[in-house]
C-alpha cells in the first residue's frame, strides 16, 4: 500500500477514535476528584477536544454546532465513568496485554506496516504520539475486561426468548419486495422528439416481432446498459426511482413496461424476476435477535452496576462546568 495512504487511513482511525494531539497547554485545575484520582482541566480539554474531533468528521456548520452542544453536557460524566471503571479493572487486576498486542500486530498488518517502529513514524507525522494512542487502547480495553468480568460473561441468551422476540416482533424482519430489472435506455440529450421517437418505435416494433430484449439492449441501449446487454440489477422496493417503480408494478415477471420518461431519459424496462414482501425466515436473522436481546441486557446491567460503583465511590466534582468558568479555552470553528 502506498505510504501515504496507509498514513491517511491510520489518521482517519485516530481522529475517529479521538487521539490526534495538539499541543495544549497545561492548565493547573483540579475539574473532579474520583477515588483520589484527579481530573484536571487539561485532562478535560484534551476530551473535549476529542470530542469535537470526532462530531467534525461527521458533521459540518450548524449540524455540527448542535451535536457538539447536546453532547459536550455529558462529557464530564463520562470521564467520571472511564475513570471508575479503569479504576475497578485495575483493582481486579484484570491483565489486557495480550488483547493490546494482538490490536497492534492487525493495525500492523491491515495497513501493511513492517515494525511498530514504522507504525509510530506513521503517527508521528501526523501528530499522533503513539504511546498516548496505546495508553487510550488499553484504557478502551480495561472498561470492556471489567464489564465483562463483572457481569458480562454471565449473560446468556436463552433459546425460547430468541424465538419468542422472532414471534413478537416479525414487523422487524420483513424484508420489502425486490425486482430484478433489465433496460434500455436513450438520452434525450442532443436529439430531437421526432428522431427519438422513431427510435423508440423502432426498439418496441422488434421487441413486439419476437427480438430478444437483451439483443435490442445491446444494438440501441446508450451509457452501461449497452455494454452488459441490459443487465439494470436487483432493487428493493422504495429504492428504485419512483416513476420507474410506478411502472414496474403494473407488469408480471417477463413483461415490458412501455417507455418511461425521465428526467435523464426513457427507459424501456423488462421486469425478469419479483420477490413479493415476506417476513424473513428465522434461521436468517437469529443471530441478530441473540445480539439484540444481549445488548439489551447488557445496557440494563451495565446502568446497575455503574449505578452501584458510583455509590460506593468517593466522587467531588469542584468544577462544575468547566466550560462556563473557562469559555476561552473552548474555541471551536462550527463553518
Amino acid at each position: 500500500m502506498n505510504r501515504n495512504i496507509k498514513t491517511a487511513a491510520i489518521l482517519m482511525i485516530l481522529i475517529c477514535a479521538g487521539l490526534q494531539v495538539s499541543g495544549n497547554e497545561v492548565i493547573d485545575a483540579i475539574v473532579a476528584v474520583v477515588n483520589g484520582d484527579i481530573i484536571a482541566l487539561s485532562d478535560f480539554k484534551k476530551q473535549d477536544e476529542i470530542l469535537y474531533q470526532s462530531l467534525a468528521s461527521q458533521y459540518r456548520g450548524e449540524e455540527l454546532r448542535e451535536a457538539y452542544e447536546k453532547s459536550k453536557k455529558n462529557l464530564l460524566d463520562g470521564m467520571i465513568t472511564d475513570f471508575l471503571l479503569v479504576q475497578e479493572a485495575k483493582k481486579q487486576e484484570i491483565d489486557v496485554n495480550t488483547q493490546k498486542e494482538k490490536m497492534v500486530e492487525d493495525m500492523m498488518e491491515q495497513y501493511g506496516f513492517s515494525s511498530i517502529e514504522d507504525l509510530r513514524r506513521a503517527m508521528g507525522q501526523h501528530g499522533v504520539d503513539y504511546d498516548i494512542w496505546l495508553d487510550h487502547q488499553e484504557r478502551e480495553l480495561l472498561k470492556e475486561g471489567v464489564l465483562f468480568y463483572s457481569f458480562g460473561k454471565d449473560i446468556v441468551v436463552d433459546d425460547t426468548e430468541v424465538i419468542n422476540y422472532y414471534r413478537q416482533h416479525q414487523e422487524e424482519f420483513i424484508e420489502p419486495a425486490s425486482f430484478e430489472l433489465k433496460a434500455i435506455y436513450l438520452s434525450g440529450t442532443g436529439k430531437v422528439q421526432e428522431e427519438l421517437n422513431g427510435k423508440m418505435d423502432e426498439i418496441k416494433g422488434k421487441l413486439d416481432a419476437g427480438e430478444m430484449f437483451e439483443d435490442l439492449a445491446e444494438k440501441y441501449s446508450e451509457g452501461p446498459y449497452k455494454e452488459n446487454r441490459g443487465e439494470l440489477g436487483s432493487f428493493k422496493k422504495g429504492t428504485l426511482d419512483r416513476t420507474l417503480e410506478q411502472a414496474v408494478e403494473k407488469i408480471e415477471v417477463g413483461e415490458v413496461t412501455p417507455w418511461i420518461q425521465t428526467s435523464n431519459g426513457w427507459y424501456l424496462l423488462k421486469l425478469v424476476d419479483k420477490e413479493e414482501e415476506h417476513v424473513k425466515d428465522f434461521d436468517e436473522v437469529r443471530a441478530e435477535i441473540e445480539n439484540r436481546i444481549f445488548q439489551r441486557e447488557r445496557q440494563e446491567k451495565t446502568i446497575k452496576y455503574l449505578e452501584e460503583l458510583r455509590e460506593k465511590s468517593y466522587i467531588e466534582i469542584k468544577i462544575p462546568d468547566p466550560y462556563k468558568e473557562f469559555s476561552e479555552l473552548f474555541n471551536h470553528s462550527f463553518h
